[in-house]
């Protein structure tokens, strides 16, 4: 019996897929017992689970939304400790909320932009029900923090121009949610 996660999504082929994914885009998982980031410029850490609450949150979505922060950050922000955003205010060191910091626009839109690309990820392998439970749990209160429609232009703009042609479809899809979910 396949292991469903809370996201109603079979872990073990889940896991692969986003194994498969991490390594498409060459990004290295290292085993970094104690280390302080997710992404230290370099890696992405094995560990990195037990920084982030809840702890049944199922390490591919962990994994699988880190790749996507490598994916829409330029080069310069690929080679800084999390991409150069500051920690996210569930880490357990240096508790940074980033919609407090100077940077919480810039932030939050790359919460946002790399969030589109992990639920147009999961859309691939999810039916009706499930894809509307993951929109609403994964995207669901970052949106709150956009500013439509200039900040979601700017948004659209990068996830676009980072879809591969495989995904486009995908992320469109997430896209029009998106204006469905603005609109309501």
């Amino acid at each position: 019996m396949p292991n469903k996660s809370l996201f109603c999504l079979d872990d073990r082929a889940m896991q692969r897929r986003v194994h498969r994914y991490r390594q498409e885009h060459g990004i290295e998982l290292q085993r970094a017992d104690g280390a302080e980031y997710a992404w230290d410029g370099k890696a992405l850490c094995a560990d990195v689970r037990r920084y982030l609450l809840p702890p049944e949150t199922p390490f591919w979505t962990i994994v699988l939304h880190e790749v996507d922060h490598w994916r829409v950050a330029t080069k310069r922000q690929r080679r800084k400790p999390e991409f150069g955003l500051g920690r996210h205010p569930f880490f357990k060191y240096g508790n940074v909320c980033l919609k407090h910091s100077t940077r919480g626009v810039r932030c939050y839109n790359k919460e946002i932009e790399a969030s589109i690309l992990d639920v147009a990820f999961v859309f691939r392998f999810a039916d009706d029900q499930q894809k509307s439970f993951f929109f609403n749990e994964w995207l669901g209160g970052e949106l709150d923090y956009v500013d439509p429609p200039e900040g979601m232009a700017q948004i659209r703009r990068r996830v676009r121009s980072v879809a591969q042609a495989g995904e486009k479809k995908y992320v469109e899809d997430v896209l029009r949610r998106i204006d469905e979910w603005f609109e309501s």
